[in-house]
């Protein structure tokens, strides 16, 4: 079993698409597809504003219903079923650099991020006397400030770890003690956010009212 967030629009328990579906079963089932997918589209776009609300990913890292990090898939044929799903992997705190110079080594000059709307100095870890520890930014393989391609690598001494259980870190090439740091993925983010969404109970509604103009449309009634 997958253990993906996903939010799951299925057009079952509405009592006005069973009655048309009785009357007219190819109109219907064309106008619940109009309907359903409408409002998954509606329902990412719902999802992509909260997770932007909550996490400092930029505008356009969400933009566009195609967007693989967070993509609806839509109802086909007789599948009368859509899904909105976000990709898991970690995002890489570079993202969230407020000063996008790289090579900053400096334990005078750390790089400062914006991920939720407080500016952090450094990353925070445990294991070690000082609070925070500073971290410069590196182009990755290809990378450059033009493709983004940047990563936030942080230098961490024997038995020190990244706090906080939204941050990860990898080792960065052969040096033992550099770790690239990413922070939460939109998969994370949605994780949340899908469940106030749900319990809204605007998916609902909009789908019904979606399905009523549709079917209204497509009949000529």
């Amino acid at each position: 079993m997958s253990n993906r967030y996903d939010l799951q629009i299925s057009i079952s328990g509405l009592e006005e698409f069973a009655r048309r579906f009785a009357e007219m079963p190819d109109i219907a089932m064309q106008a619940g597809r109009f309907a359903l997918n409408k409002t998954a589209v509606a329902a990412r776009k719902m999802s992509a504003d909260e997770i932007l609300r909550q996490i400092n990913f930029g505008a356009s890292y969400l933009s566009g219903e195609d967007n693989q990090r967070l993509k609806v898939q839509k109802s086909v044929n007789e599948n009368l079923r859509a899904e909105i799903t976000a990709r898991k992997r970690p995002t890489s705190l570079a993202r969230f650099a407020t000063d996008k110079k790289t090579g900053r080594r400096g334990s005078n000059n750390p790089v400062r991020i914006n991920v939720k709307g407080r500016i952090k100095t450094g990353i925070s870890v445990t294991g070690a006397d000082r609070a925070t520890t500073p971290g410069f930014l590196i182009n990755l393989k290809r990378g450059d400030l033009e493709s983004g391609n940047v990563g936030l690598v942080v230098r961490l001494k024997e038995g020190e770890r990244i706090r906080g259980t939204g941050y990860q870190a990898k080792p960065f090439g052969k040096h033992r003690n550099l770790y690239l740091v990413y922070g939460p993925s939109v998969d994370q983010v949605f994780g949340e956010v899908r469940l106030g969404i749900v319990k809204s109970g605007r998916i609902p509604t909009m789908m019904a009212s979606e399905f009523s103009r549709q079917f209204k449309r497509l009949s000529n009634v």
